[in-house]
């Protein structure tokens, strides 16, 4: 009888510790902990992240009208030398926000940070006649704890 004390005893220690262990991982993740990196992202690495992903891109989408169904062309992006040329060509061109649409599940696995980077910024290209031209982008791109891409939220260039 005392040994099967000492069991359920042992059963309910271990189960508690694994509980609180699970909790606090799933609180740090729903905090936006990077476990990868074991710390927690800054404003500007989720601004150099999203700087880095837009900024390989070889091209800009130029539309003719106010939506995409108006049509429109593809131009040669003229990309930054680097994030430090970006964030000094366009100060104020970025936040983080909360974004106030992830559900529990996504915040505790990770999946989803629970903000929202918003950059906007000028997108430079060459048009068909070699001549620079700029167009606003506003991206609003929500990362994972660890700053990979899961969602945009509005269009790209």
């Amino acid at each position: 009888m005392e040994d099967d004390n000492r069991f359920f005893s042992g059963c309910g220690t271990f189960l508690g510790v694994s509980f609180a262990l699970f909790m606090l991982y799933a609180g740090l993740n729903y905090s936006g902990f990077c476990f990868a990196q074991m710390r927690y992202l800054s404003d500007e690495d989720k601004f150099r992240k999203v700087f880095e992903r837009g900024n390989q891109q070889d091209t800009v989408f130029v539309n003719k009208g106010q939506n995409y169904e108006n049509g429109g062309q593809r131009y040669e992006r003229i990309k930054y030398e680097s994030f430090e040329q970006f964030m000094e060509s366009n100060p104020d061109c970025c936040t983080v926000r909360p974004s106030g649409i992830a559900s529990l599940w996504l915040r505790i696995t990770g999946i989803h940070s629970g903000e929202v980077t918003v950059m906007n910024y000028p997108v430079y290209y060459l048009d068909e006649n070699g001549e620079r031209k700029s167009r606003e982008s506003k991206r609003g791109i929500i990362l994972q704890n660890c700053g990979q891409l899961w969602y945009i939220m509005e269009p790209s260039s």
